[in-house]
């Protein structure tokens, strides 16, 4: 066939493919003067379109399924546990119902198998043709040498607000995400929704935060909420809250500036809460600090040291007659 041939036929099939994505069951397409000027006319039912696609729909789902396998094994290793929300589609490919179906049934497979994407859903809020496009047109334009761009910075964000919830009276017993007995709580932010992202953030704790922080032997439930804030959903309950933190009173006795940090508690001094999220959204490890200065501990460290001198035993030196 001539090029120009080849050319009708990849517009007729690109024609038919897009009336197939639809919601009709058979698709016809004229092509005039197509050989020795005689028009032709091509039809296709969808049973058949599935047929053609179904190798190629293989190939498409590995990918997708190796991808689904390695995010199963991050997650494994991750001690914080999270949720993910939805799976967002791109390209122009999704236009066919069975490539959406598909992907769907893949999502649900993979559902059973990764228990924080027991309630993802598949979506497309997304422009796929030109998501995808222009992000691969300028992402060539970057990396290309015969051009030059706004230099340009990519930054992840947070989907959702994170806080730390404590309860408005320290001295109260009830669990902070009781449905049936609802409490008086405060929340403090730690990351808005949007944050650059991944990130440490420096907090400082009130008075009657660090009081439900500490487990103490007369209060060992003590602790308190990280909350994801999911805009959503009207009640607070333990669908919302990631992850408890608190400090025992063990660890406060056996540091090794125990007697500081004591008198640093009971005079209600600031206490700071670190916090860190990597760029998957997962939770690190939470710190507690207290803001102490270095010639306090200088002087602390003196101290103690003349103390050990004077309990210390005296030795005594015996001296050898020398012989003559």
């Amino acid at each position: 066939l001539s090029p120009v041939c080849l050319g009708s036929l990849r517009r007729a099939a690109s024609i038919n493919a897009e009336y197939m994505g639809g919601l009709n069951n058979e698709a016809s397409v004229v092509i005039d003067c197509l050989i020795q000027g005689d028009d032709y006319v091509i039809s296709m039912e969808r049973e058949k379109l599935h047929e053609l696609l179904e190798p190629i729909l293989k190939k498409m789902l590995g990918p997708v399924k190796t991808a689904f396998r390695t995010f199963k094994k991050k997650m494994e290793e991750k001690e914080s546990e999270v949720m993910m929300h939805c799976v967002e589609l791109v390209g122009g490919g999704l236009r066919v119902p069975m490539i959406r179906t598909k992907i769907e049934e893949t999502v649900e497979e993979v559902k059973k198998e990764i228990p924080c994407m027991k309630s993802c859903i598949v979506r497309k809020t997304l422009n796929g043709d030109e998501s995808v496009s222009t992000g691969t047109a300028y992402l060539a334009t970057i990396l290309s040498k015969s051009y030059r761009v706004r230099e340009a910075t990519f930054f992840d964000l947070t989907k959702f607000e994170l806080n730390v919830v404590s309860a408005a009276d320290p001295n109260s017993t009830e669990p902070l995400y009781s449905p049936s007995k609802p409490i008086e709580m405060v929340t403090k932010p730690i990351w808005f929704s949007a944050s650059k992202i991944a990130s440490t953030r420096v907090m400082g704790l009130s008075p009657n935060q660090v009081k439900q922080f500490i487990r103490t032997p007369d209060r060992p439930n003590n602790y308190l909420l990280i909350w994801q804030n999911l805009g959503e959903r009207a009640e607070f309950d333990e669908h919302c809250w990631i992850c408890k933190i608190s400090i025992a009173w063990d660890q406060i006795a056996k540091h090794k500036y125990s007697e500081i940090l004591q008198e640093h508690l009971r005079l209600e001094k600031e206490v700071l809460l670190m916090a860190r999220i990597g760029s998957d959204e997962l939770l690190g490890r939470f710190d507690a600090y207290c803001p102490i200065l270095v010639d306090v501990l200088e002087a602390h460290d003196e101290k103690k040291g003349r103390r050990l001198k004077l309990r210390s035993p005296k030795k005594k030196y015996h001296q050898r007659k020398r012989k003559r």
